[in-house]
């Protein structure tokens, strides 16, 4: 009887066996838990109350220097009298949007005719910006986020 020095034959099963207990002990391992799934909800629930907060405190912001730089607008009567000023003002009330100065109606009146020959012949709509809300902030900054990865990749 002669003995080969090399094995012919390799016993997969304890090498499955093996693998399947590595496999096993990693997934235990990584297993989240109810409470740390809660944590992680509590989290999120938590920075979505505090972005939500801190932009209403940018549109609290933005509406109060809007309003503030308006009032000046209209204070200033060579300002005022300009044709597209004028105009803008006036959409801005038409809007729903309160003066912050009570004595414009004053000058409403005072603008007269003058003011619908400027209508007729410049019809625009004005565009009034306003901050982006706090998920489209997110929403840009997963897509900056995404295209930087992709020049990185690329």
């Amino acid at each position: 009887m002669s003995f080969t020095s090399k094995a012919t034959h390799i016993d997969r099963d304890d090498f499955a066996a093996d693998h399947y207990a590595d496999f096993v002990r990693d997934s235990h391992r990584t297993r989240l838990t109810f409470d740390q799934l809660d944590m992680a909800r509590r989290q999120l629930r938590k920075k979505e109350e505090l972005l939500s907060q801190a932009h209403s405190i940018k549109m609290k912001e933005h509406t109060r220097i809007e309003n503030g730089f308006l009032r000046k607008l209209e204070q200033n009567p060579r300002i005022a009298n300009l044709p597209m000023v004028r105009e803008k003002l006036r959409a801005q009330r038409r809007q729903g949007l309160e003066s912050p100065n009570k004595n414009s109606s004053e000058t409403d009146k005072s603008m007269g005719q003058e003011d619908n020959v400027y209508q007729k012949t410049n019809q625009f709509k004005p565009i009034t910006m306003r901050p982006p809300s706090a998920k489209t902030e997110r929403l840009n900054a997963n897509r900056d986020k995404f295209n930087q990865t992709n020049v990185l990749l690329c």
